[in-house]
């Protein structure tokens, strides 16, 4: 008898199990096709681009306003001095003078910079397709534009001609992008602050 149940239990249990569909839809990653679709969306577009300025994932967390700028520009003045537990080597030869092509401070900032410049380009692409407000849609996008062109005024600064990238980057194609002339770079960056003028003095 005790047998019988046993196979009745598991004959119950098989067939429970068996009508359910193990497909899952992914909620933990959310594509390019799937986000920018409503003004939340486009509120976090903009977000994304602060976070550049503060926020870094590599392992010693510098990011560009928070270190990098900093020892970019301070450390080879003698404003700033690395202290005596400063173990990078590339940071130490910044405060005198000795730095390579190969620091590894300049291509963290340089990465950074343009990571940050790839997030204003996709904001300033992309919200304006999203249905909503078009009062906070196109503040949103001047705000895009402040932050692109504040980006661009630190490259410029550091190094002279730079790629000038307009638009988002989404593949691998076309990443080879040649050096725009400084003078072209600061026509750029004023007329992304012509357009950030237009910014209201303050919002809710």
């Amino acid at each position: 008898m005790k047998k019988i149940s046993f196979y009745i239990i598991l004959l119950i249990s098989s067939a429970i199990t068996s009508c359910v569909s193990l497909d899952e839809e992914p909620r933990s990653n959310i594509s390019s096709n799937q986000f920018y679709k409503t003004p939340a969306d486009a509120n976090s577009a903009v977000i994304s681009i602060y976070n550049a300025f503060s926020h870094n994932t590599s392992a010693d967390h510098a990011s560009i306003y928070n270190r990098l700028l900093t020892l970019a520009v301070g450390m080879t003045t003698d404003d700033h001095i690395p202290g005596v537990n400063a173990s990078n080597p590339d940071v130490r030869s910044l405060a005198v003078l000795t730095q390579s092509a190969s620091n590894d401070r300049y291509s963290q900032l340089w990465k950074q910079l343009y990571d940050g410049i790839n997030r204003a380009n996709i904001a300033i692409d992309r919200i304006p397709a999203i249905e909503g407000d078009t009062t906070s849609t196109n503040r949103l996008v001047r705000e895009a534009k402040f932050l692109r062109g504040l980006l661009y005024f630190d490259l410029v600064r550091l190094w002279g001609d730079v790629p000038l990238v307009l638009h988002e980057t989404n593949s691998l194609t076309g990443l080879n992008v040649s050096r725009t002339s400084a003078g072209d770079v600061y026509t750029q960056i004023e007329s992304d602050l012509r357009e950030a003028e237009k910014l209201p003095k303050k919002f809710t």
